[in-house]
């Protein structure tokens, strides 16, 4: 991975200059963790790259990037990184980093095996306005009534959108359904054809123990997606 894989494709989107991030200062432990693992940190990461897997549905805005964790996994390769939606990005002459504000620690992951588009927002998170179903119709072509999944119980819990009611049940296997409700899961979960972006409600810290917990955790959920 020394290069970025072309982003998935999705639909036409300008993509902004991405933000310069200045090297950070990395915490020891947390580069003997990733090196032990075969992982690699980044803290040039690029934010053109990311922003290119827009448009986004639930996630929003990407104005810059932060640390970058990257994982090989075969033919399925992580990309965990801080996201921020807002404000500039810059670190002082002491190496403190400064930013505008709304932090996620999101996952972006390429794979083959992902085939289908959806979008999936906890519903205990997402204040939903007339604004969304504005973005909602844009985003996928039309106005109206959006598409249903048809499962009431697992649409009680998430706010679903999709192209069609065929491209949602596809990318919406019965398996990741039953692992988000029976995990709870809250935050954003944003499927296309050859990857999938998943950002957990909140703003974790980077050190060891959040992110191998946060790996298993995007790791199940992407068996769970691929699981027909």
């Amino acid at each position: 991975m020394a290069e970025y894989p072309p982003p998935p494709a999705s639909l036409p989107f300008n993509v902004a200059p991405g933000t310069v991030v200045p090297r950070k200062l990395l915490d020891p432990a947390l580069v003997s963790w990733a090196t032990g693992k075969g992982y690699v940190l980044n803290s040039y990461a690029s934010a053109a790259w990311y922003q290119g897997w827009g448009p986004f549905t639930f996630l929003g805005e990407i104005q810059g990037v932060g640390l970058e964790l990257l994982c090989d996994f075969g033919d399925t390769d992580l990309y965990l990184v801080e996201v921020y939606a807002s404000g500039d990005i810059s670190y002082d002459k002491q190496g403190h980093f400064h930013h505008g504000g709304d932090r996620k620690l999101v996952a972006f992951v390429t794979s083959p095996q992902l085939l289908h588009r959806a979008s999936v927002w906890s519903r205990v998170d997402a204040n939903v306005s007339h604004e969304l179903g504005k973005t909602l119709g844009s985003l996928f072509g039309g106005s109206g009534n959006k598409p249903k999944l048809g499962d009431d119980r697992f649409e009680s819990f998430y706010e679903v959108a999709m192209p069609t009611k065929e491209e949602g049940i596809g990318a919406m296997t019965p398996a990741l359904k039953a692992m988000m409700i029976e995990r709870q899961f809250r935050g954003i979960l944003e499927l296309r054809a050859g990857g999938f972006i998943c950002a957990p409600l909140g703003s974790p810290p980077l050190d060891p123990t959040t992110l191998e917990r946060t790996i298993t955790g995007i790791g199940d959920l992407y068996r769970a997606a691929i699981t027909r």
